[in-house]
C-alpha cells in the first residue's frame, strides 16, 4: 500500500504465525532478557511484544540496521572505535541471537506436564539475609506475597517476594525458644510459632506485637508434654494442631481463634507427624506405621490404619481438599493413599502408590494446592528430594537434576497459588524456584 506520492511500500511478512499472541514469553528468567523489562516487577509479555522488544533493544545498541542484510556483510566500523566496543557489540549480538535461537526456557507451555517439570529458579527467598543455623520451618502468606523462615536460631525472619530481591520486612528473636515449626494463620493475620519448649509465640502482622502463649494446661497429658515441636493449621482456619513430645504420643488441640486448649488426642505409641486434611480432619502418625485419622470436632478418632511396610511414620502430608493422604516413613518410603477411601475402607488400607526413590528417612511432604504435586524429601541425605504428579501417580525425572543445589532439604513448600516451590537446607537458604504451569495466577 501506499500512502503518497514517493512513498515505498512495506512488504507484508511472508509468513505470521498466529501463535505468538498465544505464547507467554519469561522475561525475567535470565540475564539476557532482563534487560528488556519495562518495570522491575515484569516478569512476562506476549510473544509479538517480545520480537517488538527485541528489536527495540537491538536498534538502540547498534542504530537503525537492516535486519535483512546478506549473511557475512557487516557494516563499516566508525572511525576511532574501539576494539572493546566492537567485542561489548558481538556479545550483545550473541546475547540476542541466542534469545531468537532458543526458546526452551522462556516460552511457558499452558497446562502441567505429566512427564517433564518447567521449573525454574528464581532469587532465593531469603536473599536479603540467611538464617544462621539450620531452616526448620517455611511458609507462604495465604493472601499476600509474604514468606516466613524460622530455624534454631531462635529467628523468625519475614520477606516480600517482589521476584527480584525478596527484601526482608521483619526479623524477631525469641530468646528462650529455638523454633522448630512456624505457620501463617489462615486468616493472614498471625505467625505462630513453637519450638524446643512448652510455650508458643504469636506474631500480629498489623501491630508487630509478640505474644507469649505460656504452657498449655487443664488436662494432665497437656500439661506434661515437654515441648511443642510440630505445628499443623486447619486448612479452614478453626483448628491449630501441636505434637506434645516427650514420647507421649499425644497431640494437642487447640481453637485457631482464641489459641485455647480444646482436647487431647492420644496414640498409643509416640509420635509427632501431623498433617490436616479435609475441614475437621486431622492425621497423626505413630512408630510401627500406625495412623489416625480424628474428626477434631468430636475428637474422636474417625480411622486408625497400619501403613504399609510397618516402618515408623516420620511425615505426614495431606491437601486442603481432601483427596490425598501421603504418608513418609523410616525405611524412605512414602506412601499416598485415597483419603476418602481410608474412611470407608473394610480391609488393610492399600495405597495407590508406594514411591521408593528416596533410600532415607521421609522428614517432609507437601502438596501443591490444586493436589497435583506432591514433594518429598529427606534431611539425612544430599539431595533427597523428589516430585510427584499426582493424576499420574509419576515422579518427575527431569527435575531436581544431578546439579540442582539442594543440599540437605529440611523443610519444603508450595505456594499458595502454585506459584512457586519454596526448599530450605541445612546452610540456612531457602531456594525458591518458579513453576511455570501455574505463572501468573493469583
Amino acid at each position: 500500500a501506499f500512502s503518497g506520492p514517493g512513498a515505498k511500500a512495506r512488504a507484508a511478512p511472508a509468513w505470521q504465525d498466529d501463535d505468538d499472541e498465544a505464547l507467554a514469553v519469561d522475561v525475567s528468567a535470565a540475564a539476557r532478557t532482563r534487560k528488556l523489562r519495562r518495570a522491575v516487577s515484569e516478569t512476562t509479555v506476549r510473544g509479538r511484544d517480545y520480537e517488538q522488544r527485541l528489536r527495540e533493544h537491538f536498534n538502540q545498541t547498534h542504530g537503525n540496521v537492516a535486519w535483512a542484510r546478506k549473511r557475512g556483510v557487516k557494516p563499516a566500523r566508525a572511525a576511532g572505535a574501539d576494539s572493546d566496543d566492537e567485542e561489548n557489540d558481538e556479545e550483545e549480538e550473541e546475547d540476542i541471537g541466542s534469545a531468537l535461537r532458543s526458546t526452551k526456557l522462556l516460552v511457558r507451555k499452558s497446562g502441567l506436564s505429566a512427564t517433564e517439570l518447567a521449573i525454574s529458579r528464581a532469587t532465593d527467598a531469603n536473599a536479603a539475609e540467611r538464617s544462621s543455623a539450620v531452616v526448620q520451618s517455611i511458609d507462604f502468606h495465604p493472601t499476600n506475597e509474604l514468606f516466613l523462615t524460622a530455624g534454631l536460631d531462635k529467628m523468625l525472619r519475614l520477606f516480600r517476594l517482589d521476584g527480584a530481591d525478596n527484601p526482608k520486612v521483619q526479623g524477631v528473636c525469641f530468646k528462650d525458644l529455638p523454633a522448630t515449626g512456624a505457620k501463617f494463620t489462615k486468616d493472614g493475620r498471625q505467625v505462630v510459632v513453637c519450638g524446643r519448649g512448652r510455650h508458643l509465640y504469636l506474631l500480629d502482622l498489623a501491630s508487630s506485637q509478640v505474644v507469649r502463649v505460656p504452657p498449655l494446661g487443664g488436662q494432665p497429658d497437656a500439661a506434661s508434654a515437654k515441648a511443642y515441636e510440630t505445628l499443623a493449621v486447619s486448612p479452614d482456619g478453626e483448628w491449630i494442631a501441636l505434637g506434645a513430645g516427650g514420647g507421649s504420643g499425644n497431640v494437642l488441640l487447640l481453637s485457631a481463634r482464641s489459641k485455647q486448649l480444646v482436647s487431647v488426642l492420644r496414640m498409643n505409641r509416640p509420635g509427632s507427624a501431623l498433617a490436616f486434611s479435609a475441614p475437621g480432619l486431622l492425621a497423626s502418625g505413630s512408630k510401627a506405621g500406625e495412623v489416625y485419622v480424628w474428626d477434631v470436632r468430636s475428637s474422636r478418632c474417625a480411622v486408625r490404619f497400619q501403613d504399609e511396610g510397618l516402618s515408623d511414620t516420620t511425615a505426614l502430608g495431606a491437601d486442603a481438599g481432601g483427596q490425598f493422604l501421603a504418608v513418609g516413613s523410616s525405611s524412605g518410603v512414602a506412601n499416598v493413599y485415597d483419603a476418602r477411601g481410608l474412611l470407608s475402607a473394610d480391609g488393610p488400607a492399600r495405597p495407590l502408590k508406594a514411591i521408593t526413590n528416596i533410600t532415607t528417612a521421609i522428614t517432609s511432604l507437601a502438596f501443591s494446592h490444586d493436589a497435583r504435586l506432591l514433594a518429598l524429601a529427606s534431611r539425612q541425605k544430599r539431595n533427597a528430594l523428589r516430585i510427584l504428579h499426582t493424576p499420574t501417580l509419576g515422579i518427575y525425572s527431569n527435575w531436581p537434576t544431578g546439579k540442582t543445589p539442594l543440599r540437605h532439604v529440611q523443610c519444603v513448600a508450595f505456594h499458595p497459588a502454585g506459584r512457586y516451590f519454596a526448599s530450605g537446607d541445612d546452610r540456612g537458604h531457602v531456594l525458591l524456584y518458579k513453576l511455570d504451569a501455574y505463572a501468573g495466577r493469583d
